[in-house]
């Protein structure tokens, strides 16, 4: 039986690995019935969205050219992705459009294994810079 969701957020969950056995490499892993609520606290919800407005998050990091950008923005606006290296020089760089609050990004690059800055900058406002490691 397969279940279609819509996440509206970023969750992370980790799982650390131990050997069965001493000595041994191997590892088991059981998932079952598992289930993940999240419920806003009231009357905080309106804090917690301004707490990410003209901000962003991009993952997945480390990439292997695929990122995908959340960003909340306050205002519609023409903004534009780049993407640099160490030394500062352009390596990609797209328009994108914006509307007030949630938008997705999502862009395919070809790079050299290593760290780039990325960047969201609109006439407005700057959204901030990430460091991505791509593999």
């Amino acid at each position: 039986n397969t279940t279609k969701i819509s996440a509206d957020d970023l969750t992370t969950i980790t799982f650390t690995f131990l050997p069965v056995e001493a000595n041994t490499k191997k590892l088991d892993l059981k998932i079952s019935d598992v289930k993940f609520t999240k419920s806003a606290v009231e009357n905080q919800t309106v804090g917690k969205i301004e707490q990410f407005q003209n901000k962003f998050m991009a993952y997945p990091n480390p990439s292997k050219g695929n990122v995908n950008v959340l960003l909340f923005s306050k205002v519609d606006a023409k903004a534009t992705v780049s993407l640099f290296d160490v030394t500062g020089k352009e390596i990609y760089n797209a328009p994108v459009q914006l509307t007030t609050g949630k938008n997705e990004i999502d862009f395919n690059v070809k790079v050299k294994p290593g760290i780039l800055f990325l960047k969201v900058n609109s006439k407005q406002t700057n959204y901030g810079t990430s460091k991505i490691f791509f593999r």
